[in-house]
């Protein structure tokens, strides 16, 4: 207990340090912007943009605000680059606001590959001891390598005033996993929902899989699902400043096995059962990018509400979890192509009686100077260490280190990273 609660005090002082960062420094002079134009968009994604930004002709913004407007656009999944510049108005004291934008194509793709070896810890011997003294228990260090391929296929069209649809088939695999199919999922987001900024997203996906039964109660070794449906609903609520809440609401369909009684034999049953997932968000983003951001503090607190499904009696029973997480980051921008990361992340499953406590820094470089990188994508290196520590039960912590490349354009990004796990510690 004592251990839990030196970990629980780290992770909030790192969270209070990060949300310290973020502090902005003075406003300075004010802008008044006489109109808002965007070049390289298209009308239906420039009204987005506009809606996103939270910006009104006709108002008066210090720098710092516009430059929290234009991180808001530049986090948009179909924009790649935002930038902004102020040009003089038709009347003396005014200011044309010009956002250049560079957006993603409509069809895009994603692949990443990691390569990890971790050091784990295996019991090798048990000495006997005297009846009073506990045993002697030997451990063994090995390395095991292990692969992850995860890849998609994707696209998405602007449908409506504030609309865009998309869809996209993802793969994964992983060596000494079992089979994996293809996930196909399809959505429609709704920005500004009613001129109030709100954002509305539906997403179903369609997953099938197989998975292995115990033959020697079936006859067969391998049950297949053709419907395993998941759906997601995501309301997202701007408050100010970079504030905003989220609620999310999850159902997924899988199957439960489970061993029942039928006369003097034992048979295993299999049932497709859904799963509900509910979370309630409070968001916190200044970040100028979704995927690599160089500068900017991000946090958020949820309390989740899920389904968990235990055999009572011979029979599964739904149970309701009530969790807690909380994550924050914050990014430092040395160079224009040169930034550090630095980050905590605390969650805690079955209703609170495991917790998992994340904390990291890194290193991040863009490979390439502006004119390759307007050509040709963002060639990034990155450096990253992690510390995690658990309880499930028994604590345990352990350590990642990790170096990858990605390459990012309009079409998507690809990437590859080694990563090796270590450091492991047991509980006495």
């Amino acid at each position: 207990m004592a251990q839990n609660g030196r970990l629980h005090l780290l992770a909030g002082l790192a969270l209070v340090l990060l949300l310290g960062t973020g502090a902005s420094a003075e406003e300075g002079p004010r802008f008044p912007i006489e109109s808002i134009t965007f070049a390289g968009a298209s009308a239906k994604s420039a009204a987005i943009l506009l809606a996103e930004s939270r910006l009104r002709e006709g108002e008066t913004y210090a720098e710092a605000d516009l430059r929290d407007a234009v991180a808001r656009m530049d986090r948009l999944p179909f924009v790649l680059d935002a930038d902004f510049r102020l040009e003089k108005g038709s009347v003396r004291g005014q200011y044309v606001l010009v956002v250049s934008v560079t957006e993603t194509l409509p069809l895009f793709v994603s692949f990443n590959s990691l390569q990890h070896w971790v050091d784990t810890v295996r019991v090798a011997d048990i000495q006997a001891s005297a009846p009073d003294e506990a045993p002697v228990i030997e451990y063994a260090h090995g390395i095991e390598h292990g692969n992850e391929d995860l890849g998609t296929v994707g696209g998405r069209w602007f449908f409506g005033a504030r609309g865009v649809a998309h869809a996209a088939v993802d793969y994964s695999s992983c060596g000494g996993c079992p089979s994996r199919f293809p996930r196909v999922s399809a959505g429609y987001t709704r920005y500004d929902v009613l001129g109030s900024g709100a954002t509305v997203s539906v997403v179903a996906q369609f997953r099938s899989a197989s998975f292995d039964l115990p033959a020697t109660f079936t006859g067969d070794t391998e049950a297949s699902l053709s419907d395993r449906l998941a759906y997601q609903l995501t309301a997202a609520v701007p408050l100010f400043g970079n504030e905003a809440v989220r609620a999310t609401l999850y159902r997924q369909t899988d199957p439960f096995s489970y061993m029942v009684k039928e006369g003097l034999t034992s048979v295993v049953r299999v049932e497709r059962l859904h799963y509900d997932t509910a979370s309630l968000s409070w968001l916190h983003d200044t970040t100028n990018d979704p995927s690599f951001p160089t500068r900017g503090t991000s946090w958020r607190v949820s309390v989740e509400a899920r389904d968990r499904i235990q055999l009572r009696n011979g029979s599964p029973l739904r149970e309701r979890d009530r969790d807690l997480s909380a994550a924050a980051a914050h990014y430092w921008e040395l160079t224009p192509a040169q930034s550090l990361f630095a980050g905590a992340e605390l969650q805690t499953l079955s209703d609170r009686e495991f917790r998992e406590v994340r904390a990291g820094a890194g290193y991040a470089a863009s490979l390439w100077d502006r004119d390759h990188v307007l050509r040709y994508g963002d060639l990034r290196f990155e450096l990253r260490a992690e510390r995690v520590t658990s309880d499930y039960g028994s604590a345990t912590a352990y350590g990642t280190a990790r170096a990858g490349l990605a390459l990012r354009g309009r079409w998507g990004v690809v990437g590859m990273a080694l990563q090796y796990v270590g450091w492991r510690t047991r509980a006495e």
